[in-house]
């Protein structure tokens, strides 16, 4: 239920779930130019991470970097993710050390001559904005034994490989919303 007044009648102040939409194209920036030579800089160090530093084809390279940025702020604009970049120092750990479990926990899988699985689909309602659901999805499938198969809103359906998974789910979910959320 949305509430009016005659100062919100004037100066509507957009929300996070009209500035993000699915294949929406947003305009473009250009009265954000911090945000624009942010990408910019984002883009450029992964270019050269990936390639390791080589800069074979500098005019294509620098097309494919515009590119890149063009459509990233057109796609999701500044402001759509409201992180909180104290607490990305607690998050990353986390993130980079379930990514590394995750790797072993498939090798060792598939090297077991009888695996011990005990596989479920189970159906979460996370409590986190809308706008921030797709970074949960794409965070949940690398944990170890858990894949996100369906997404509706915040809604998800998680296949795990084992009881131990759901757990696991649930701690990234607290840890998204400290991580996400404004409060």
């Amino acid at each position: 239920m949305k509430r009016h007044s005659a100062d919100s009648e004037q100066n509507p102040e957009p929300q996070l779930s009209d500035i993000v939409q699915p294949g929406a194209l947003h305009p473009f920036p250009l009265r954000r130019p911090a945000a624009v030579a942010v990408r910019l800089l984002g883009f450029t160090l992964l270019w050269w991470a990936i390639s390791e530093g080589r800069w074979e084809e500098p005019l294509l390279i620098l097309v494919i970097i515009f590119i890149a940025t063009f459509y990233s702020l057109r796609l999701w604009p500044p402001g759509a993710w409201r992180w909180r970049p104290l607490r990305l120092g607690t998050f990353l750990p986390y993130f980079f050390w379930q990514s590394l479990c995750g790797g072993f926990d498939v090798a060792r899988r598939a090297f077991q001559l009888k695996p011990s699985l005990s596989p479920e689909i189970i159906e979460i309602k996370v409590d986190l904005p809308a706008e921030s659901a797709c970074l949960f999805a794409w965070v949940v499938s690398l944990l170890p034994g858990t894949a996100c198969i369906h997404k509706d809103g915040t809604t998800f359906q998680i296949h795990l490989l084992d009881a131990d998974s759901r757990a696991k789910v649930q701690n990234l979910e607290e840890r998204m919303q400290l991580l996400l959320h404004n409060g």
